[in-house]
């Protein structure tokens, strides 16, 4: 059989995406010596053409579906300048990112589908800050008959020089008694509480004993505080809540700070770079886990580690050993690759979110 004189480039065109990728992939840092690296390359930006046409689509459709972003101003963001001089330092002082981040970055930009819907995804809802002063006073009122339960706020006051636009706006939530002063006032107390509980700890730590009555009632605020916000939370839960499904999340590197970038791992391991335990590679944080994406309490973020000369990289945290492959899975549910854990998917849904994604 003829061998196939093709470029990657038109093998990927043809059709096959899978193959093409794996193969790239294989190459591991020789993909960047030409004539592979251009074709590479293209490959990669062709890749990436694909996915932001089927991000926008997708965003459209889902705003059609009545989905609420949380940040319906981020869903897609494209490249700017600014991103682009920033890719370009970290890759200059760092090394190279993998030639699909990249790509993904240059030509798709960012995308956040995190929000909600009863079929295709879960997002906790969050007090409100009224709402965390009640539940703030209600706890401290709980610890009556005790002379220093519910103590009136003392009353807060901006000082003289402080800018009129605060001044305004402290005036506009309603000055000490509006919620923002409310918040001060009771944000004061728990900072006198923290100081109290500090104080206490070291006497019994120096002196032994037992527990201060002032340290138990303490602890028993913050038990009550904890039981009232997860109660709320709970309650606001039971309305409409979507499944846990992952919605596609994929962030830009907001900072070229390679202090910041530094992946750290055991201090102890004998081929740690420093006292602080650092790996000599870089991470860049793509998106929040399965759990914070839906608001709930979960693990680490999605990241890519670098420098990395190869074609794709693996997703740490989800597990994913193609970043490509990633974007893939996430296409084939409609944006929310969690959905293939759930029992009964939203069949309507998909099929109209689906509906002629390109393939990648």
């Amino acid at each position: 059989m003829a061998a196939d004189r093709r470029s990657y480039l038109e093998r990927y065109r043809a059709g096959e995406h899978v193959a093409v990728w794996s193969e790239l992939a294989a190459l591991g840092a020789d993909v960047r010596r030409e004539p592979v690296y251009s074709d590479a390359r293209a490959v990669a930006r062709e890749t990436m053409t694909r996915v932001r046409h089927n991000v926008e689509l997708l965003a459209a459709r889902l705003r059609a579906l009545g989905y609420r972003f949380i940040r319906p101003d981020e869903a897609v963001v494209p490249p700017t300048p600014e991103l682009l001089e920033r890719l370009d330092r970290i890759e200059a002082e760092a090394g190279p990112l993998p030639l699909s981040v990249r790509a993904f970055f240059e030509v798709v930009g960012s995308v956040d589908f995190m929000g909600s819907h009863p079929r295709l995804s879960a997002y906790a809802a969050s007090p409100t800050l009224s709402e965390m002063v009640e539940d703030t006073r209600a706890a401290i009122a709980e610890q009556a008959p005790s002379p220093r339960a519910a103590p009136a706020p003392a009353a807060i006051e901006l000082p003289p020089d402080a800018p009129p636009q605060l001044a305004a706006l402290f005036g506009q939530l309603g000055g000490a008694g509006g919620p923002l002063g409310n918040a001060m006032s009771l944000a004061r107390e728990l900072m006198r509480r923290v100081q109290e509980v500090q104080e206490d700890s070291a006497k019994m730590i120096a002196e032994g004993g037992e527990m201060p009555e002032r340290l138990r009632a303490n602890h028993q605020l913050a038990q009550g505080l904890q039981l009232r916000m997860a109660a709320r939370s709970d309650a606001a839960n039971q309305v409409e809540q979507g499944p846990v499904s992952d919605p596609l999340v994929v962030w830009a590197p907001y900072d070229d700070d390679l202090e910041e970038l530094r992946e750290l791992g055991d201090p102890d391991d004998p081929e740690a770079r420093d006292e602080e335990g650092w790996t000599g590679r870089y991470v860049i944080d793509i998106a929040p886990d399965v759990h914070h994406k839906s608001n709930y309490s979960g693990g680490g973020p999605y990241q890519i580690a670098f420098p990395d000369p190869g074609a794709d990289a693996a997703v740490l945290e989800l597990g994913a050993p193609s970043f490509v492959g990633y974007l893939r899975e996430c296409f084939r549910w409609g944006g929310f690759p969690g959905l293939a854990d759930e029992t009964t998917a939203p069949a309507d849904e998909l099929a109209r979110l689906t509906e002629g994604l390109l393939e990648i």
